[in-house]
């Protein structure tokens, strides 16, 4: 996060966090990247990005808050409004691709909460809303809130002991888990990575966990 004096800008070297799946987020990145390409050139005097490109990037954006850290009714405040600017067509295109793109799963949950809560149309969502999911989906955004402030406080997961924040943690991926199995599976491949990872650090230091470290 960069503070240049006037406006503070946070910097992404991609254009997308993406999905956790590294098969479905290769296909989303390639997406991307060739459709931010195609900028336009608004009233105000700058240049943005397509509707298309919009409508997948946060969209994934929103998937990705969802699974590791929380998403609160702001961001669904955003995906709201940028449905409600898109044309037919043009997420006629996007939902043709979310399949392969790990989105369409979550994507209808997310169509349905949009619609119990600010009142989307039918003719305006991406794909059939899943009312199932997104009573679940809706319950989560809920208890966790943006970041997951909701559900436990950074003060809360510091006077965790290491064992209790990572049974903590594994419970959440395992409640997730019918959301979207590919992404929680591939959620914990990372995190045991990041532990294998981390050993020499542990040794160094002494500790089981490092968590505190960083936080």
């Amino acid at each position: 996060l960069l503070n240049t004096g006037k406006v503070a800008v946070e910097v992404h070297f991609k254009p997308s966090s993406g999905v956790l799946s590294p098969f479905a987020n290769a296909r989303l990145q390639r997406y991307l990247e060739r459709e931010i390409l195609n900028t336009e050139r608004v009233p105000e005097g700058f240049w943005s990005p397509s509707i298309k490109f919009a409508l997948v990037m946060q969209l994934a954006h929103l998937q990705r808050h969802f699974f590791n850290e929380g998403v609160g009714l702001k961001q669904f405040v955003d995906y709201f409004i940028l449905l409600q600017h898109s044309t037919d067509a043009e997420r006629r295109e996007v939902a043709s691709k979310l399949g392969s793109f790990g989105l369409k799963r979550l994507g209808g949950a997310f169509m349905w909460a949009l619609h119990e809560v600010f009142g989307l149309e039918r003719d305006k969502m991406l794909v059939a809303p899943d009312e199932k999911m997104g009573k679940k989906v809706l319950a989560e955004v809920y208890d966790s809130g943006n970041f997951g402030l909701n559900r436990v406080n950074a003060k809360d997961l510091h006077g965790m002991n290491f064992v209790r924040r990572w049974f903590t943690n594994r419970w959440k991926s395992i409640r997730l888990m019918p959301f979207s199995p590919s992404e929680v599976f591939w959620h914990e491949i990372e995190y045991w990575r990041s532990f294998v990872k981390s050993i020499p650090l542990r040794i160094r230091h002494r500790r089981v966990s490092i968590w505190d470290l960083y936080h």
